[in-house]
């Protein structure tokens, strides 16, 4: 492993090789823009990969220039992947960029660097989304506190893609909760919600692809959201009958707008 690093950037990846080359690209694009910064010493970058081809990832990271370590395991999901990732790590931090993702810009992980520095236990930027029609969808402005006093119910929180956690914070936590299949990102951001408040960065850090299982199976992504709310935040009551009403009403509108073609 690599030591004193003060971030460990996680990327996971099962047989998705242009995924991984764009989540690569990104990360050199990043350290060779900003090579004056020395970001290679301060960073380290963990792959774990569960493709069928165990050689093929590995290869390519042979080919390249940025220091990793690199991690084959059995396929048994993302989340199972992420923690078998986080319990290696050697960073103060975490941050899961996952084949696919890239940082928005050249500036993004100077930013994420500099904000681990800061001591906080927990942060959150931006994320913009790609479409299938290549085209960058930048969401409106996110109100962490409107949000949470909603119980993160209306659809909008930190994805694992802007969000990054003190490892002694996601080992408090249990790391990711396996339970849940498609959202335990979420869930994740629902247990940092109750222990601390973020620090909220005013700017875009990641690009997120919108192909990923959460997108085709967008019920039982519901299904689960609403899940996670109840058990988290021990929704019950007046309070529960608040959530089952945000939990249809956000099924309709999704499926309205699947209908119609919007997302």
């Amino acid at each position: 492993m690599i030591e004193d690093r003060i971030l460990s950037i996680v990327t996971v990846v099962k047989d998705d090789l242009e995924g991984f080359k764009r989540t690569l690209n990104s990360i050199e694009t990043s350290v060779s823009k900003n090579e004056t910064l020395g970001l290679a010493f301060q960073f380290e970058w963990i792959v774990v990969d569960s493709s069928l081809n165990q050689n093929l990832i590995q290869n390519i990271l042979e080919r390249q220039d940025l220091k990793y370590s690199y991690m084959w395991t059995n396929p048994e999901g993302v989340y199972p992947a992420m923690n078998k990732a986080a319990e290696i790590s050697d960073g103060e931090y975490l941050y899961f960029l996952n084949a696919g993702d890239e940082f928005y810009s050249e500036a993004s992980l100077p930013t994420i660097i500099e904000l681990c520095k800061k001591g906080h236990e927990w942060f959150y930027g931006g994320v913009a989304f790609l479409n299938k029609s290549g085209l960058v969808i930048i969401p409106e402005p996110f109100d962490y506190q409107s949000e949470l006093r909603c119980h993160f119910g209306r659809g909008r929180f930190p994805p694992h893609q802007g969000t990054v956690v003190s490892k002694s914070l996601f080992e408090k936590l249990g790391g990711f909760n396996t339970s849940y299949k498609i959202v335990a990102d979420y869930v994740m951001v629902l247990k940092l919600s109750q222990l601390s408040e973020p620090k909220e960065v005013d700017s875009i850090l990641a690009l997120f692809p919108m192909n990923g299982i959460s997108n085709y199976k967008w019920r039982d992504s519901l299904k689960e959201f609403h899940r996670a709310r109840i058990e988290t935040f021990k929704l019950d009551g007046f309070s529960g009958t608040v959530e089952r009403g945000r939990y249809v009403f956000q099924l309709l509108k999704t499926l309205l707008a699947k209908t119609f073609h919007r997302i």
